[in-house]
Formats: C-alpha cells, sequence, structure tokens
C-alpha cells in the first residue's frame, strides 16, 4: 500500500491524499485550494489520472475538502463518493452553489454520490438559468431543487 500527499501538505488547505493498494485506488478528500497562492493551485492538473480511481472518501463538506470534486468528475472520474449522508446533503448545497460556473459538470457531479443530498439549494446565478438548472437536477435525479428567493427561510 502507498499514500501520496497531494494537498494540505505544509498549509491548511486543498485536503488530498490518494491510497495505492495492489487493487484499488481511492482518493481521500478533493479539496479546494485557498489563500494568496494557494488558488493557483485548483487550475493545475491533478497528479494522476482521475479516470482511473476507484472511489473518492470524503471525510466533511468544507470546500477545503470537496472544493475540486467537481473538477475530478470533469477530468474523468466515474467512480462512486463515499461519504456520511450528512456530508451529501451539506456538499449538495455548498457545490451546487455555483451552479452558473459549470452547470454540467455540477449535474454530472451529483450523480457520484453513493447517497445522494435530500435537498439541493440553487444560490447563485441569474434566476431563469439557476431556476432551469433546479429543474434539470430534480427531473435528472430525483433530487429536491429548490431556488430561494432574497430572505426567505427554509425549514432544514
Amino acid at each position: 500500500m502507498k499514500l501520496q500527499f497531494i494537498g494540505s501538505v505544509r498549509s491548511v488547505t486543498g485536503s488530498s491524499y490518494l491510497v495505492i493498494t495492489d487493487t484499488a485506488k481511492i482518493l481521500v478528500d478533493c479539496g479546494m485550494f485557498q489563500g494568496h497562492d494557494g488558488e493557483k493551485r485548483n487550475f493545475l492538473p491533478f497528479p494522476f489520472n482521475p479516470s482511473e480511481l476507484d472511489a473518492v472518501l470524503l471525510t466533511h463538506s468544507h470546500i477545503d475538502h470537496s472544493g475540486l470534486i467537481p473538477k475530478l468528475v470533469k477530468e474523468g472520474f466515474k467512480g462512486k463518493i463515499i461519504t456520511t449522508k450528512a456530508t451529501a446533503d451539506l456538499c449538495g448545497i455548498m457545490l451546487l452553489d455555483s451552479a452558473h460556473a459549470d452547470r454540467q459538470g455540477l449535474l454530472d457531479c451529483l450523480t457520484h454520490f453513493k447517497t445522494r443530498p435530500k435537498r439541493v439549494f440553487v444560490v447563485h446565478g441569474e434566476e431563469e438559468i439557476s431556476l432551469e438548472f433546479a429543474k434539470t437536477a430534480h427531473e435528472k435525479f430525483l433530487v429536491d431543487s429548490y431556488v430561494p428567493r432574497v430572505l426567505e427561510e427554509v425549514k432544514l
């Protein structure tokens, strides 16, 4: 077994570790880098082939642990994302927050959660685009997708 340290090494963001065994490649977290120089690293190629991964083990929903999952999917990841139901629900909110930026990538990302989020809130983008995105997410994945109004409160 081998462990490759990809992110969150000598820093506190970009958590990502690759576990390689004779039979599997599992990525533990796929976090976004943050901070002054860190954000540039989000645009670098992954140091592995995403299509060769068997799974992603997501420890929790913080963006510095989950933020590059849409990029991972876009670049060929086809395995399952293993996480808790609560983490899946929170990622459904957090990752879909940027629906305007890469709608297809985010829709594709939903297919990889072993436990899909119960509900997603589309909170970023023009109203028409957000409503269309929510409709597509609901029809394609049977996920309760909702575009809230300004100052609206919803029961979680």
